[in-house]
């Protein structure tokens, strides 16, 4: 059976030289008949976007180009992301226009920009439309990675396409099967030329939570620990909610990673390469969330999810005295957040249950 390509998805832009309106793929033309976005294919004179049937109206700027629109379209869908009737039409048309564009032969294809929005919308879209099936996104996600390698051709300084080649090549080793950890490595090596920022870092851990299997989002987390590595030894006396983040989703893929015997003892090879870096790690971080007078519950969280971690590894490790320090740390953590109100995740709550009947034992 032929592997079917993602519904509304413009034709794949191998060369730059138009494609005649009668070789016109069957997925443009239904993109085409699904485009009820307001855009037309021309330059939007008016500088406005249209979109009363499904609620949605702005305008722009009078200079505003036709990539700029675009670039307001896919903010719009990408705020609504939550609401797939919303952003599915808006990310169609990102889309769709996006293929016209790069028919037109106006020189839009040299732009670095519009091969990002072009691959921002692809990805967004397999995400929300098919978040179920990992076939089909993994689909879009290869028409993205396409789009992203052509910017990074333009520009291959482009801190920005960089980025979004790096997170692309993520996703695809988190939602395919087939996909070999090879190529993520010799991805981390354009880390050189990116700039590291925090939402870099949390759109690493949300590409890794995506993964079919531990084993795929171990491999993600492991091969960019270097990007939390010089935070966790720096001077710096806190820690980003992502990096807690990355920090607390890399110890729990090692814990599953790293499986006792019968007898509760750990022969796996990966002990001593992977544990006792996330001890050495779990012990830095710690050290730099200790007041917590300031925070908002969600970070409260995290950190409580950090001790209750650490716990688990200094568990593992026989230190049975420190580990029951840390889970006192957060259970202290978690009981205030709920006295607050505040939700707590379904595993937070069985540690406290857990914790409680312990205690009844004693």
């Amino acid at each position: 059976m032929e592997k079917r390509r993602p519904a509304g998805l413009g034709a794949n832009p191998k060369s730059k030289k138009p494609k005649p309106d009668d070789e016109k793929s069957a997925v443009v033309a239904q993109c085409d008949s699904n485009n009820d976005t307001g855009l037309t294919g021309e330059t939007n004179t008016t500088s406005t976007i249209n979109t009363h049937e499904k609620g949605l109206y702005f305008e722009l700027g009078e200079e505003a180009t036709q990539l700029d629109e675009l670039k307001a379209m896919l903010e719009m869908a990408e705020s609504t992301i939550d609401d797939p009737e919303k952003a599915i039409p808006l990310l169609r048309g990102v889309i769709h226009e996006c293929d016209l564009m790069g028919r037109s032969g106006d020189g839009m294809v040299e732009d670095v920009h519009y091969w990002i929005v072009y691959g921002d919308a692809l990805l967004a879209l397999g995400r929300v439309e098919f978040k179920d099936d990992a076939a089909q996104v993994s689909e879009f996600v290869r028409e993205a990675v396409d789009r992203y390698q052509k910017a990074v051709e333009i520009d291959n300084k482009s801190s920005l396409a960089l980025k979004r080649l790096i997170i692309a090549k993520c996703m695809l080793l988190a939602v395919d099967e087939d996909e070999k950890c090879l190529e993520i490595k010799e991805m981390v090596k354009l880390l050189k030329n990116v700039d590291i920022d925090d939402e870099f870092i949390g759109e690493i851990v949300e590409t890794a939570e995506e993964a079919i299997s531990n084993r795929r989002m171990f491999m993600i987390l492991y091969n960019f620990r270097n990007l939390v590595k010089p935070i966790l030894e720096s001077d710096k006396k806190t820690l980003s909610k992502n990096v807690l983040r990355f920090v607390n989703l890399y110890t729990e893929s090692t814990l599953e990673k790293v499986v006792a015997n019968d007898e509760g003892i750990y022969t796996n090879r990966y002990f001593e390469t992977y544990y006792l870096l996330v001890q050495c790690w779990l012990e830095e971080a710690a050290e730099k969330v200790s007041d917590l007078k300031d925070a908002d519950n969600e970070y409260k969280l995290l950190v409580g999810e950090m001790f209750m971690l650490y716990g688990s590894v200094l568990e593992v490790s026989k230190d049975q005295m420190r580990s029951e320090f840390e889970y006192g740390r957060a259970r202290r953590i978690f009981e205030g957040l709920k006295s607050d109100g505040f939700k707590l995740p379904e595993g937070v709550l069985s540690f406290l249950r857990e914790d409680s009947n312990d205690d009844d034992e004693k």
